[in-house]
Order: C-alpha cells, then sequence, then structure tokens
C-alpha cells in the first residue's frame, strides 16, 4: 500500500519516542518502506537509533509498544554504508535530543 503515511498509529509513535527518552538516545530514525509511505499491512517498523543503550531501547520498544508489528532497530554507529544513504534518503526523523 502506498499512502505517503507511515501507518503507524500516533499512540506508538509516542511511545517510540517517550522510550527515546527515557533511555537517552540522540536519534530516532523511522526508515523503509514505512517511511516511503509504500508498506504493507505487516510490515515491520524499521528504526535507526544513535546513542548508549541501543540494545536496552530495543528491548522495550518490542514489549511496551502497542502494536504486534514486528521491530528491526538498526545502531547508526555501526550501521553498512549502503543502509546510511537509504536512511538519509527515506528516514523520517521521529526524535532528536537537543
Amino acid at each position: 500500500m502506498c499512502t505517503g503515511k507511515t501507518g503507524i498509529r500516533r499512540q506508538v509513535l509516542e511511545e517510540i519516542i517517550d522510550l527515546a527518552k527515557f533511555y537517552d538516545l540522540s536519534r530516532v530514525i523511522l526508515f523503509g518502506s514505512r517511511a516511503r509511505g509504500c508498506y504493507l499491512e505487516k510490515s515491520d517498523i524499521d528504526l535507526a537509533v544513535e546513542g548508549k543503550n541501543i540494545v536496552d531501547f530495543a528491548l522495550d520498544v518490542d514489549e511496551k509498544t502497542d502494536t504486534l508489528l514486528q521491530y528491526d532497530i538498526v545502531d547508526l554507529s555501526t550501521a553498512r554504508e549502503e543502509l546510511l544513504e537509504n536512511i538519509r534518503k527515506d528516514g523520517i526523523i521521529l526524535y532528536e535530543k537537543i
């Protein structure tokens, strides 16, 4: 489905942002099919994250958000250049610490 929207409920996005703040992450970027607005109903939620508590964030985002969708969490500091290019091109910043 190509809608130009992410297909992720506002409540889930807010829960992701709250967890990013709780774990003191620097940045969370939505990328992949949901960021492009061209996804299937059961497409996963691809998140690129930057910070020190990524493993804890990844565990909790899967457990504590109100969605049955799967997450794919990528650490920006270890991501391949090809993936970084896609994130730069299509990514939507959900949270950035200032």
